[in-house]
């Protein structure tokens, strides 16, 4: 038996659309969330606070703090997945651009497989033009895509810096 595989780099995905959000978009934003949080190791120590989560996305997007962007299906207007960063200048001329979260929703990995790559070009973009020097990605809830994840910001030239660790309390 005999089967085909296409190139995924020439494999047409669904047009997406990234939208940047406002404190409006908590509501859009917190499933999405919601799920990530799930498929890492968070949730098997910690309790998932929905109404602290939407609280905490009004408070950060609607200050500026953080920048979150959206990626929507362009025909189905589904959430496929979201991404965020914020920037930090406490002692340097120039400020450092921290990934705060990267998730495609598990039921996209497939027929969405371009959105992670979208999201982190946009970010790049984004941070450069908010005056960043670096994006700084740390990888630190242990989902399955990790890996992935790993070697996809390897493709666009991030490079290891440390090492996060945890201890539990």
């Amino acid at each position: 038996m005999s089967t085909t595989r296409q190139n995924p780099k020439s494999r047409k995905y669904p047009p997406v659309d990234v939208e940047r959000t406002t404190a409006d978009d908590a509501e859009r934003l917190i499933g999405p969330i919601e799920a990530l949080f799930n498929a890492g190791r968070y949730s098997t120590d910690l309790t998932f606070d929905r109404e602290r989560g939407l609280g905490y996305l009004r408070q950060a997007i609607g200050s500026g703090f953080a920048v979150y962007l959206l990626a929507v299906d362009s025909t189905t207007k589904q959430v496929i997945g979201f991404g965020s960063y914020h920037l930090d200048q406490s002692f340097t001329t120039r400020p450092v651009a921290h990934l705060d979260e990267l998730f495609v929703l598990e039921e996209f990995h497939r027929t969405h497989a371009h959105v992670g790559r979208i999201l982190i070009a946009m970010m790049l973009s984004m941070a450069q033009g908010d005056g960043a020097a670096m994006l700084h990605f740390p990888i630190t809830s242990g989902h399955a895509a990790a890996r992935s994840l790993v070697n996809l910001l390897e493709k666009f030239g991030a490079e290891p810096v440390g090492l996060i660790m945890r201890r539990m309390l």
